[in-house]
């Protein structure tokens, strides 16, 4: 359950509402980079490892730190095996520009799960 509760919180750290910026604060280089725009429970520009109609990991949150939507990602047994899940943004132009990445998480934890923050 250690392992678990571990790889749940990496995945809050690494794929919650991130953004990444250039130069300039107002310059996403993501699109969708804010995860406000959803289709079903797939984030608009992003892959996600949902299966249609059997397993949900990744989908839409109305709790967030700004504007109307977060993206909310679990870990689920999935038949005996444990399935988190992972958004991906893919192509992303960032050729010659200093970046900086900026995000919020929040974690929930079931049970006897600890909960660790680790920086």
């Amino acid at each position: 359950m250690k392992t678990l509760t571990n790889l749940c919180f990496l995945l809050f750290v690494l794929f919650l509402p991130q953004t990444i910026i250039a130069q300039k604060e107002s310059e996403n280089l993501l699109k969708n980079g804010n995860f406000e725009k959803f289709t079903g429970d797939n984030p608009d520009n992003w892959d996600a490892n949902n299966i249609p109609g059997t397993l949900t990991v990744v989908s839409a949150s109305r709790i967030s730190n700004s504007g109307m939507r977060a993206i909310k990602i679990e870990v689920k047994d999935f038949f005996g095996s444990v399935i988190a899940g992972y958004v991906c943004q893919k192509n992303i132009e960032t050729a010659g520009k200093d970046l900086q990445i900026k995000g919020f998480f929040a974690l929930q934890c079931f049970g006897k799960d600890p909960r660790r923050i680790f920086g």
